[in-house]
C-alpha cells in the first residue's frame, strides 16, 4: 500500500547494533512548490475555422502553429506542457530556475505572434494568435514522471487569454513588474475576472525594448569582509582591554545575512596566538531546551581526546574544584568530564555525579540538580578560561533559552576580572539582562553602494561584468552581504565563455532580467544548476520532465530536518542509495549550499535563509510527511545529537499537523525541565502545548492533555511569579474544571491545591479557608495520608493569619504527624515546597506569639534545615524569610542580616521574583533599627507596591507597622498614625488579625509620643491590644504591651494616677 506522498509505508524490521527497530523506506517527493510563469496562446476563430476549412487544410493550420511554438519554447527555455486542440500550454521556471523567466516568457510569446502571424494560408488567409501570460506560486506535482501544474495562476492565465483580442498578448501585473527591464507595456485598466474576487490590473506586452533584441543563451570561496573596520577596531580593543584582565563582553546585532558569523569568523582568525575559544551556538527549535548551546559544546569537547589535548590534566580539575585535593588520584579527563555533565543535563545521571540502574529510580531533587549543573557548568568555562586568554562566542542570542541565558549572566559576573572576551551575535538589539561587565552594543549596518561594490568585485575576480549589471545587483542587494555573495557566485558561475583570455560574465543587457530578486530565489537557482550538472538526473528534450536531481531531493528533505542535519537521519528519509546520498552532499557542499561540521558526518546549510529557500520549494503535503516521518524517528530514539529530544519531536509533529502527539512532547519536555528547575522553559513548552490544542475545535480537544499542561503551567507561574498572580490563578482555574469534567480526583486535588495558594498569597483569607475546607473534605474522600497532610496544614496557615493561635498550632501539628516524606519528596516537584517545611515555619511564628520563644527557634531550623537538604530555591526562600523575620522578633539582629543577605542573593539568582519585595521589607525594616529611619521607611513602602503590583496581599498589617516604627523613632507622628490606620483598616479587610494587638500598641506608642497625651485614646488603643492579645494567646504580643506600659508610667512621673490605673487594668506589674 503506498501513502500519500508516494512513499511505501510497508515497515522493515532491522537487527543492529542497537537492537530491533522498525523503519519506513525513503520517501519519494511529490512534486515541489515553484514561482512559475505560465502561457497560454491559442488560435483566434477557431470554431469558425474549422467549420470553413478542408480537414487537411486545417492539420497544416495547426502544424504550423504547434511547429512556431516549438521553435520559440526551445529558442527561450519553456517548458511545452502541450497542444490542447488550437491552445498551448507553457511553463517558465520549470524543471530549472534562472531568474528571468517572465521576461522569456513574453518574449518567447511575441515571437510565436510575430513568427505565426506572418503566415498565410491559401484558404484561410492570415490567422491571428491571442495570448495570456501570468506568474505566480504554482504546485507542481509528479505522476509517474509527467508534471501537473495545480495554482491560480495556471487560472489567470487562462482568462487573460480568452480577454485578450486577436494579436493581443495579455499579462498579469506580477509579470509586468518582473518583466518591464525588457518589455515595453501598455496598462489595460483593472477588470473584474472570473473566478477571482476583486479586481486586477491587465497590462498588454507591446515589444521588447531596443536592448533586449539579442538575448544570449545562458565552489564558494571565502567572503571577504569589506567595511567593517569601526567594527573590528572596536572588537581589538575589547580584546586588549580583556587581556589586561578586565573582562569584556560585545554583542554584534543586526538583521538575518548582515554578515555576523562572518565578523566572528575573521576576528577569531585574526587572533594571534590563538586564544581559547568556547563557541556556544543558540538554534529557534531548541529556545524552550535548557542549557542547549552548552550541551552541544559539551558533546563536542565529549567527541575529542581530552587526555590528548594540552593541559587536560589542569583542565580537569578545573571542571571541578575539589579535585586539586585528589591531583595525585586519578583525574578524569575533560572527555569523561564533559560525557558525565552532558549526562546530568539530560537526566541520565544524578547530581552527585553517579548513574544510576533505572530500577532503582533514585529522587533527584531538581533544584540541586540544577545547582549541580549551573556549578558545573560554570566549572567548565571559568576553568577554561583560567588557563589564558578565551574567547567565549555566543551566537543567535535572540533564539537562547532561559537557563542557558542565567549561565551568560553569570558568567558575566564570574569571568569581570579575567582575561576574557565574551562576543555575542543577536538579531535584536535589547540586551539581555546584564551583569558587571558592561555590554559594549555594535549594530552592524548595510554596505554602502561603494562597499557593494567593491564586494562585488573582490567576488567576481577577474570576471568581467558589464557596469549596468553590477549597479542593479547593487541595487537589488540593498547593502544586504549574504545576497552579494549569493548573486555573484551565480553570476560567476553562469559565464563560461572567455574573451580575451578573461571570463566574462552578465555580458549583455539581457543579464539584468536573470539577476534574482532573493536568496530564497537564488538557493533554486543553485539546486537547478546542481540538477543539469548531475549526470544522474537526465535532462530530456522540451517537453519532457527532468528526473530531480538526488542533490536536489537532499537539500530539500535536509531542510525539514532543521538547518543542521546528520547523515544518518538524512539517510533514513530518502529513496537515494546511501552513495547517491554521499555524493549529494558532495555537490551541494561544493555548490556552498551546505557547510560541514566539527562533528564527523554533520552538516549544516550556509545560512538560515538558504535552508528557507529550499524549504520553501517543497509541496506542503510532502512537507507534512518528511515532519511525520522526523518525529517519529526522535520518537524511537533515532536521531542524534541536536535533533532529539522531545521538545523537537514537537516541533515536527506540529508542522505534520498531529496536534496531540505535539501536545505530548511539549509536556514531555515540560516534565523535564522542571525536573531541572528550569521554570522559564516549562512555561514556554505548556503555553505552546495550550497554543497547539487551539487550534483544535473544543469539542474534539483531548481534556487530560490540557489538563496536564494548565497544571505544569500553574506550578511554573506559582515559582517565577508567586502564588498570587493572575495567570497562575487562571491556570489552575481552569485545570479544576477540567479535572471535574475527567473525574480525576488526584488532579482536582493539585487544583485546588493550587488555588489554595493564590488566595492565600493575595491575603484572601475568607476564600483561603474555604478553599483549605473544600481540599479537606476532598481529602477524606480520597483517603489518602498525603492529602490529609496537605489539608490539615492549609487549614493551620489560615488560621495563623487570623489570630487562631490555638486553632492553627492543633492543626499544623496534625499535618506534621501526617507527613510522609518518601510521598511528599515524590511530589514535590509540583509544587515546589516540602509540607513540613512549609507547616515548620507557620508553626514557628504562632509558637513565638504564644510566647514559646525556644520552641519556635527549634521548629524554624528544623524548617529551614529540611529547606536546604530539599534545595529547591523557592521553598529555600519561604524559609529564609520566615526565619528571618523570626530573629527580628527575638531582637537577634545579625542572624537576621545574615538570613536577609542570603534571601536576596537567592531570589536574583533564581528570578523568584514574588519574594524580592519581601526582601527589600526586611531590608528596610533593619536600616530602621539602625537609625536610618527615612531611608528604611521608604523601602519599607517600595517593596510593599512591588509585592502589591504582583498581587500579594498577606503582610500588610506586619509591613505598615514597620512604616509606623519607623516615623515614631523620627518623629514622624501623623504619617505614623496614618500607617497604622492603614494596617489595621488591612486585618479588618482581609481577616489578617495575627499582628492586630502589636498595632494598637504602637498607636498607643505614637499617642504618647505627642506633645499632649490624650490619655482616652491611649487607654482606649492599649485596652483593645490587650483584649486582642488574650483572646488570641498572643503572649509575646500582650508582653510588648505590658512593657510599653511601664516604660510610660517611668518616663510620665508627672501623672503618676493615670499610668497606675492603666497599669492595674491591665494588671501589670511593677
Amino acid at each position: 500500500m503506498r501513502g500519500a506522498c508516494g512513499a511505501d509505508h510497508r515497515r522493515v524490521t532491522v537487527l543492529g547494533r542497537q537492537g530491533r527497530r522498525t523503519i519506513e523506506p525513503g520517501i519519494s517527493l511529490r512534486g515541489e512548490r515553484r514561482e512559475l510563469t505560465i502561457v497560454f496562446s491559442d488560435l483566434v476563430g477557431f470554431t469558425k475555422l474549422s467549420a470553413s476549412l478542408d480537414p487537411e487544410d486545417l492539420n497544416e493550420v495547426i502544424g504550423a502553429f504547434e511547429e512556431q511554438c516549438r521553435q520559440a519554447l526551445r529558442r527561450f527555455g519553456g517548458y511545452l506542457e502541450g497542444f490542447h486542440g488550437d491552445c498551448v500550454l507553457a511553463f517558465f521556471g520549470y524543471p530549472a530556475i534562472r531568474g528571468d523567466e517572465a521576461a522569456r516568457a513574453v518574449m518567447a510569446t511575441l515571437a510565436i505572434h510575430e513568427g505565426f502571424e506572418k503566415l498565410r494560408f491559401p484558404d484561410a488567409g492570415q490567422v491571428r494568435v491571442h495570448s495570456g501570460i501570468s506568474t505566480g506560486v504554482t504546485a507542481v506535482f509528479l505522476d509517474a514522471g509527467t508534471p501537473r501544474f495545480v495554482g491560480e495562476p495556471v487560472n489567470l492565465a487562462a482568462r487573460l487569454q480568452k480577454m485578450a483580442a486577436p494579436g493581443e498578448i495579455l499579462v498579469s501585473e506580477a509579470t509586468r513588474s518582473l518583466a518591464g527591464a525588457a518589455i515595453e507595456t501598455e496598462h489595460r485598466g483593472e477588470r473584474f475576472i472570473r473566478g477571482v474576487s476583486d479586481k486586477r490590473p491587465i497590462w498588454r506586452a507591446v515589444r521588447l525594448k531596443e536592448d533586449h533584441r539579442n538575448p544570449e543563451p545562458t565552489a564558494r570561496g571565502r567572503t571577504p569582509l569589506i567595511g567593517r573596520e569601526p567594527e573590528l577596531r572596536a572588537l581589538a580593543e575589547c580584546w586588549a582591554r580583556s587581556l589586561r584582565g578586565e573582562g569584556q563582553k560585545v554583542v554584534l546585532c543586526g538583521e538575518p545575512g548582515i554578515g555576523k558569523s562572518r565578523l566572528v569568523r575573521h576576528f577569531c582568525e585574526s587572533l594571534i596566538p590563538a586564544p581559547r575559544t568556547i563557541h556556544l551556538r543558540c538554534d529557534a527549535r531548541h529556545a524552550s531546551t535548557a542549557f542547549h548551546p552548552f550541551t552541544e559544546f559539551l558533546r563536542t569537547l565529549a567527541r575529542r581526546d581530552g587526555d590528548a589535548l594540552p593541559g587536560a590534566r589542569e583542565r580537569a580539575q578545573a571542571l571541578d574544584p575539589s579535585a586539586r585535593e585528589r591531583a595525585q588520584a586519578h583525574v578524569p579527563s575533560a572527555r569523561e568530564r564533559a560525557q558525565a555533565l552532558v549526562a546530568l543535563i539530560s537526566g541520565e545521571e544524578t547530581a552527585g555525579g553517579h548513574s544510576a540502574p533505572a530500577s532503582a529510580a533514585p529522587f533527584r531533587d531538581p533544584a540541586s540538580v540544577r545547582r549541580a549543573i549551573l556549578e558545573r557548568l560554570m566549572a567548565v568555562v571559568t576553568g577554561i578560561a583560567a588557563q589564558g586568554p578565551t574567547l567565549i562566542v555566543l551566537e543567535d542570542e535572540h533564539w537562547i533559552d532561559p537557563s542557558s541565558l542565567q549561565v551568560m549572566n553569570d558568567l558575566g559576573r564570574a569571568l569581570a576580572d579575567s582575561r576574557a572576551l565574551i562576543l555575542v551575535t543577536s538579531r535584536t538589539s535589547t540586551p539581555q539582562e546584564r551583569g558587571p561587565i558592561r555590554d559594549r552594543v555594535l549594530r552592524l549596518s548595510r554596505l554602502s553602494n561603494a562597499e557593494t561594490a567593491d564586494m562585488l568585485s573582490v567576488l567576481l575576480g577577474e570576471c568581467r561584468t558589464l557596469p549596468s549589471l553590477a549597479r542593479e545587483i547593487c541595487a537589488r542587494a540593498s547593502g544586504l552581504p549574504l545576497f552579494i555573495e549569493e548573486v555573484a557566485l551565480a553570476v560567476k558561475q553562469e559565464g563560461g565563455a572567455r574573451r580575451n583570455g578573461k571570463p566574462r560574465c552578465g555580458d549583455s543587457a539581457q543579464a539584468l532580467t536573470r539577476l534574482p530578486r532573493s536568496v530564497q530565489e537564488l538557493v533554486l537557482i543553485t539546486l537547478d544548476q546542481i540538477s543539469s550538472a548531475d549526470p544522474i538526473a537526465s535532462a530530456d528534450a522540451i517537453g519532457s520532465a527532468r528526473q530531480a536531481s538526488p542533490a536536489k531531493k537532499v537539500a530539500q528533505i535536509a531542510s525539514v530536518i532543521g538547518n543542521e542535519f546528520d547523515l544518518e537521519t538524512l539517510q533514513r528519509l530518502v529513496a537515494e542509495t546511501p552513495g547517491q546520498v554521499r555524493r549529494a552532499i558532495l555537490l551541494l557542499r561544493h555548490a556552498g549550499i551546505i557547510k560541514p561540521l566539527l562533528t564527523p558526518e554533520r552538516f549544516a546549510f550556509h545560512h538560515a535563509l538558504v535552508r528557507e529557500g529550499a524549504y520553501d520549494s517543497l509541496l506542503k503535503k510532502d512537507r507534512i510527511e518528511l515532519h511525520r516521518r522526523i518525529a517519529a524517528i526522535i520518537q524511537r530514539g533515532e536521531a542524534s545529537g541536536g535533533q532529539s529530544g522531545p521538545e523537537i519531536a514537537a516541533y515536527h509533529y506540529a508542522e505534520a499537523g498531529l496536534v496531540d502527539e505535539a501536545v505530548k512532547c511539549r509536556i514531555a519536555s515540560a516534565g523535564h525541565a522542571l525536573e531541572r528547575a528550569a521554570n522559564f522553559e516549562v512555561i514556554a513548552h505548556a503555553s505552546e502545548a495550550l497554543a497547539l490544542l487551539e487550534r483544535q475545535p473544543a469539542r474534539t480537544r483531548d481534556r487530560r492533555l490540557e489538563l496536564a499542561a494548565h497544571l505544569l503551567l500553574g506550578t511554573a507561574l506559582w515559582s517565577v511569579e508567586g502564588f498570587a498572580s493572575t495567570e497562575v490563578e487562571t491556570a489552575f482555574k481552569r485545570a479544576r474544571i477540567l479535572a471535574e469534567q475527567c473525574g480525576d480526583a488526584q488532579q482536582i486535588f493539585v487544583s485546588y491545591r493550587g488555588l489554595f495558594g493564590c488566595y492565600y498569597g493575595r491575603g484572601k483569607l475568607d476564600r483561603a479557608s474555604q478553599k483549605a475546607n473544600e481540599v479537606k473534605l476532598l481529602a477524606e474522600r480520597m483517603r489518602e495520608r498525603s492529602a490529609h497532610c496537605i489539608g490539615h496544614m492549609f487549614a493551620g496557615q489560615t488560621a495563623l493569619w487570623r489570630g487562631r493561635l490555638i486553632e492553627s498550632q492543633t492543626q499544623l501539628e496534625l499535618s506534621l504527624l501526617e507527613y510522609d516524606e518518601v510521598d511528599q519528596r515524590r511530589r514535590l516537584l509540583s509544587f515546589q515546597i516540602d509540607p513540613a517545611v512549609n507547616a515548620g515555619l507557620h508553626l514557628s511564628w504562632g509558637l513565638w506569639l504564644q510566647g514559646h520563644s525556644l520552641q519556635a527557634k527549634t521548629c524554624s531550623d528544623a524548617a529551614l534545615s529540611s529547606a536546604r537538604e530539599f534545595g529547591q530555591p523557592f521553598g529555600l526562600a519561604m524559609a529564609l524569610f520566615w526565619k528571618a523575620v523570626l530573629h527580628t522578633w527575638l531582637a537577634e539582629r545579625e542572624v537576621a542580616r545574615t538570613l536577609r543577605r542570603e534571601l536576596r542573593e537567592l531570589v536574583a539568582h533564581h528570578t523568584i521574583s514574588y519574594l524580592s519585595a519581601p526582601a527589600t521589607i526586611l531590608e528596610g525594616e533593619d536600616r530602621i533599627d539602625q537609625g536610618d529611619h527615612q531611608h528604611g521607611i521608604h523601602l519599607v513602602l517600595s517593596g510593599l507596591r512591588e509585592f502589591q503590583s504582583r498581587r500579594g496581599g498577606l503582610g500588610m498589617p506586619w509591613s505598615m507597622s514597620i512604616v509606623a516604627e519607623g516615623c515614631l523613632r523620627s518623629g514622624q507622628l501623623e504619617q505614623g498614625s496614618r500607617a497604622i490606620a492603614t494596617a489595621l483598616a488591612a486585618a479588618r479587610r482581609n481577616q489578617e488579625r495575627y499582628w492586630e494587638a502589636e498595632l494598637y500598641r504602637l498607636n498607643a506608642e505614637l499617642i504618647f509620643a505627642r506633645p499632649v497625651i490624650d490619655h482616652r485614646a491611649l487607654s482606649r488603643s492599649l485596652s483593645r491590644g490587650v483584649a486582642v492579645a488574650r483572646s488570641q494567646g498572643a503572649l509575646a504580643l500582650q508582653r510588648r504591651i505590658e512593657r510599653s506600659v511601664r516604660q510610660m508610667c517611668a518616663r510620665h512621673d508627672d501623672d503618676v494616677r493615670v499610668f497606675r490605673r492603666i497599669r492595674e487594668s491591665f494588671q501589670i506589674s511593677s
